[in-house]
């Protein structure tokens, strides 16, 4: 008792020296981020440069990352998702799972709090991953995240952000012109229209239960396809921090943040049918209107049914005579 009592009355005064330390050590938000950015970059590099894998090694763990950040989402591709926070829990399991593993490897190196900024971050972003594949689909998404993130990631090597210092090429010209081929290709992206969803038969369900919030938002039938696709997104990264390493960022760097467009937009056209050709998809619409066309013409014809057996009813109630007679009674 005596000693929990001197560690709490000890504790608020080692604090508080510790904060002014801090306070005075660190005088701006830049110095902080930049402080972050070493860390990680010390975490990233803190391997023993005796024991360096070859070049292939390198290279089998770029294609080991392309691979499977362009395929992590087809597990659930054909599974409904709901909202996506419980699909969310489950990725980042399968994430934690593979980084549990990778550490267990390493002999539990020393672990960077710092780090965990990072993964908030891309868990916030990774929030809207769900409503982009419902909406525009798979590889559609992932063909503009791509871009947008090989744009950034040359900005933040080429001018120097959050503390990474300037990283000027040998040729401007050709540097400046891949940006720009990056760019208009990000901008054609959008251009593209992806198939439609299937419409949803709303006719065929009661009123009340449209219009009730308390529909069932949990679909335990994702949580295993959710698992393996952490898990794939776990294997990529790690994959990722090798292929930094062996074959430095510079030529890492711009073939892992592009190439998974390329898979994801082969699974995309070859597999789900969510992007086609501009001749095929007019025959698709094509046939959607004419399809519309013909049950529009269907109601009509129903309508005007109803309405011929109203007046022939009007009639007979008008004329009884027009009945039609009852040969069994002798008429």
């Amino acid at each position: 008792t005596k000693k929990l009592t001197i560690l709490e009355a000890v504790s608020p005064g080692c604090l508080y020296l510790l904060l002014f330390q801090v306070k005075r050590n660190i005088n701006s938000a830049e110095e902080i981020m930049s402080i972050l950015v070493a860390e990680t970059l010390q975490l990233n590099s803190d391997v023993d440069n005796s024991t360096q894998p070859p070049d292939w090694a390198g290279f089998t763990a770029t294609g080991i990352a392309v691979l499977f950040y362009g395929s992590n989402y087809v597990p659930v591709k054909k599974f409904d998702t709901g909202d996506g926070m419980l699909f969310q829990f489950f990725l980042c399991l399968g994430i934690w799972l593979v980084g549990m593993a990778v550490n267990a490897i390493r002999a539990f190196p020393l672990f960077h709090p710092t780090v965990l900024l990072g993964g908030a971050i891309w868990t916030f972003g990774n929030l809207f991953a769900v409503p982009i594949i419902q909406t525009i689909g798979m590889g559609l998404g992932i063909l503009i995240w791509g871009m947008f993130n090989m744009l950034t990631g040359w900005a933040t090597g080429r001018f120097g952000v959050l503390g990474i210092p300037p990283q000027v090429p040998n040729s401007l010209a050709f540097n400046y012109a891949g940006v720009a081929i990056s760019a208009v290709a990000s901008v054609l992206f959008f251009f593209t229209a992806p198939v439609p969803a299937a419409p949803q038969q709303l006719q065929k369900q009661p009123f009340w239960l449209q219009m009730s919030p308390l529909r069932r938002r949990i679909f335990p039938r994702i949580i295993l396809p959710a698992i393996v696709s952490g898990m794939m997104w776990g294997v990529a990264g790690a994959s990722w921090f090798l292929a930094n390493q062996v074959l430095s960022e510079s030529i890492s760097y711009p073939i892992i943040s592009s190439a998974p467009a390329i898979v994801a937009a082969l699974w995309s056209v070859c597999v789900f049918r969510e992007i086609r050709a501009a001749r095929e998809s007019a025959a698709g619409l094509d046939e959607d209107i004419a399809k519309a066309e013909k049950e529009i013409r269907l109601l009509q014809l129903r309508k005007e049914a109803a309405q011929l057996k109203r007046e022939i009813g009007d009639l007979q109630r008008e004329c009884p005579s027009t009945r039609p007679m009852n040969r069994g009674k002798g008429y």
